[in-house]
């Protein structure tokens, strides 16, 4: 280390040096680097001031750390005008301008949107996003994002499809970034997703109904038959499980009404619950809807549970999240169902509650056909209707090649 400059140098900067001849002051900067290189000093004469602002800018370019300074000075991007006017506003818009993809994802997990996805199922998915962005990308000047880069981040972290989630995460913290002021357009809508990124391909078997009948048989043997009568709600109505848990029989927001001396199944579907006017469903019971719904209510008047699916065996606590200690959660539903389809061996297909909606659809569409389905789904378009009457198996579109002679010999052919 070197020795301690006079008090009278202190107010120099490294290698800038003072120098009194004939009774004249002057000052001078010479490098070691330079020095060794027989690169002459650099006078300045008496102005000590600019010998400092010299050495500030010369430095830096013949410091060893010149490399880890320069990805620091380009981190800061100092392109970005630093504001020197007394107004408070534009000094918080240049600070925002220069805030870190940390930052931002750090501001944006304190959002009522975020916040929101904690409680649904693909908080998982959402949050190993934001991991990514927060600490792997975290040192990159948001502002700075461009539709390219944030292409870059897809194809680095995420294969397929999953490429597509990853946008739609990075797409909710660009518009909470473009209303705070942290940029100025969303730049991952911007950026073109491939063929292979843009769709998601079902990666779960389909279930089928002998392992449905599988299914329900050894839930009643395991001694749920509150399971079973669950599984046979979601059939019935090709609902899933967290319309079928929410349903009660009693209480202001019963969901069992009668109308003209008819018993209905009125609901409002939990994904579109968030949306303007929600999604309400109206179902008629009858046929085996009925018979399963005076066991479930027995069950529950049995327990003094308000819910249609009632459980009656295990223990029975009442949690944070629950209204009665008798309450099937999703969780809870999900969990049994999965230690039943543990405990048969060789099980065709998926054994997941959620594939019970789309065996009901495929179901009802053989019985009913394609409009029935999309009512009873409450769909909001046709594509996604399909989307849960497909199989494991190929579709087979049939048509009939029918054409005769004399047909041809009738008609004018445009060329």
């Amino acid at each position: 280390m070197g020795r301690l400059r006079r008090s009278i140098n202190r107010k120099l900067e490294d290698h800038v040096y003072r120098n009194t001849a004939k009774g004249n002051t002057y000052f001078y900067f010479e490098h070691p680097v330079a020095k060794a290189k027989g690169v002459p000093r650099k006078y300045f004469g008496d102005d000590w001031k600019a010998a400092n602002e010299f050495a500030k800018k010369v430095n830096p370019q013949l410091s060893p750390l010149k490399d880890e300074i320069a990805d620091f000075v380009n981190t800061v991007q100092p392109e970005i005008p630093v504001v020197t006017s007394g107004d408070g506003r534009e000094q918080q818009q240049a600070a925002k301008l220069n805030a870190t993809c940390k930052t931002v994802i750090g501001l944006f997990r304190n959002t009522a949107e975020c916040k929101k996805w904690k409680t649904k199922s693909y908080w998982g998915t959402r949050d190993s996003h934001l991991s990514i962005l927060e600490n792997e990308e975290g040192n990159l000047v948001f502002s700075k994002l461009t539709a390219s880069i944030c292409g870059e981040i897809f194809k680095q972290y995420r294969e397929g499809d999953g490429r597509m989630q990853f946008r739609k995460t990075l797409s909710s913290v660009f518009k909470f970034a473009v209303n705070e002021g942290y940029h100025n357009t969303n730049v991952a809508l911007d950026y073109t997703l491939d063929s292979e990124s843009r769709f998601t391909k079902r990666k779960r078997a389909r279930m089928i109904y002998p392992s449905f009948i599988r299914l329900q048989e050894r839930a009643e043997e395991l001694d749920k038959q509150w399971l079973s009568d669950a599984m046979g709600l979601g059939l019935a109505t090709a609902q899933s499980r967290c319309e079928v848990v929410k349903w009660k029989i009693k209480g202001k927001h019963k969901n069992l009404i009668t109308i003209d001396g008819q018993e209905y199944l009125k609901f409002e579907r939990q994904k579109t619950k968030e949306k303007d006017g929600g999604s309400w469903q109206l179902i008629k019971i009858e046929g085996m809807l009925k018979d399963i719904i005076k066991r479930c209510r027995v069950r529950a008047m049995t327990q003094g549970s308000p819910f249609l699916v009632t459980v009656d065996e295990g223990r029975r606590i009442l949690g944070k999240d629950k209204e009665h200690r008798c309450q099937c959660t999703d969780d809870h539903l999900t969990k049994v169902m999965k230690k039943v389809a543990d405990s048969l061996d060789d099980l065709e297909g998926s054994a997941v509650f959620s594939e019970i909606r789309s065996l009901a659809c495929r179901i009802y569409y053989k019985i009913h056909g394609f409009e029935f389905v999309r009512d009873l789904t409450n769909h909001e378009d046709a594509k996604m209707t399909e989307e849960y009457l497909k199989g494991d198996e190929p579709t087979l579109k049939e048509g009939v090649a029918d054409l005769r002679y004399e047909m041809i010999r009738d008609i004018k052919i445009q060329n």
